[in-house]
């Protein structure tokens, strides 16, 4: 495959670069995604591919990234709850979607993408400074780009209009640095800008209560006592805030041999055959607490 691919400077404040991983995985797919609709042969099948799409496999993917399967699953999880990949397997393959292709990219003709900037023509130039204006900032765009839900991000434009709040870069800049500094999602944040009426967010807005809360080992006990349910590799900040609520709403759930006997109540009543209950997402819920606690009264 030859040709370039584009990579914008707003790539620098997305969560993703801090992480070398998801970073590689993310060019990687852009590297790999289809810049035109086009039909490709899989076996004996053909499947056909739009802008930004590709197939793959886990193996191919573990071997050309030089990482292991249950890290490349890891990865794409990741990537799939930021709103950024989707992926649908097959028995044969995985067609993957570089979700917001056309953000990313700006495809033109083929032989746009297929020769370097140097060899063309300088009339390129007309057309450059039109893209400019096409592409230029959108701070909605920029936070559902981020995995922000759109009713979210209207929700707290209407604020931030209210209260004067400027929309410009700058400004983006300085919220998704004050976000990084918490163990809240983008869309986690913004919510809670929402629900207080905050036309801005800084980090000290949320009080760090839970430092002394053993996520890891709690995670750990989880993958040891609820074997039937699948793998927890990642505390989200969605599991994060699920264990807390359920370690401070009693003393006596500060002690592991509670988290022993909660786990393993999770383990043999979870329905496997539930995705939702087949996770840690279930497990480390508030809801899921109440509701055990409730039956087994």
């Amino acid at each position: 495959m030859n040709g370039f691919i584009q990579l914008h400077r707003k790539l620098l404040y997305n969560p993703i670069f801090q992480n070398e991983k998801l970073l590689k995985l993310f060019i990687y797919c852009l590297l790999k995604a289809s810049y035109k609709d086009r039909e490709t042969m899989i076996g004996d099948s053909i499947v056909t591919l739009s802008c930004g799409q590709f197939v793959t496999g886990r193996k191919a993917l573990a071997r050309d990234l030089d990482l292991s399967e249950q890290q490349v699953r890891t990865l794409i999880s990741k990537l799939e709850r930021l709103n950024i990949l989707h992926t649908k397997a097959t028995n044969k393959y995985t067609l993957v979607t570089v979700i917001n292709w056309g953000l990313y990219q700006n495809p033109t003709s083929q032989s746009t993408n297929e020769q370097p900037t140097i060899n063309q023509p300088s009339t390129t130039n007309n057309k450059v400074n039109k893209d400019n204006k096409v592409n230029k900032f959108s701070f909605k765009n920029e936070l559902i780009g981020l995995g922000v839900e759109e009713s979210i991000v209207d929700d707290w434009l209407t604020v931030r209009k209210k209260k004067r709040a400027s929309n410009t870069e700058t400004a983006f800049k300085g919220l998704i640095n004050q976000i990084e500094k918490t163990s809240l999602s983008t869309n986690e944040a913004i919510k809670l800008c929402v629900e207080n009426t905050w036309s801005g967010f800084k980090a000290d807005y949320v009080k760090d209560e839970t430092s002394n809360i053993p996520y890891e080992k709690i995670m750990e006990l989880f993958n040891k006592h609820c074997p039937a349910l699948k793998t927890c590799f990642d505390l989200t900040a969605t599991r994060k805030r699920g264990i807390a609520e359920i370690w401070n709403a009693d003393t006596r759930h500060q002690d592991g041999k509670f988290w022993i006997k909660y786990l393993s109540t999770i383990n043999s009543s979870a329905d496997i055959t539930n995705q939702w209950e087949n996770s840690a997402d279930y497990a480390f819920n508030y809801k899921t607490f109440v509701k055990l606690m409730e039956a087994t009264c």
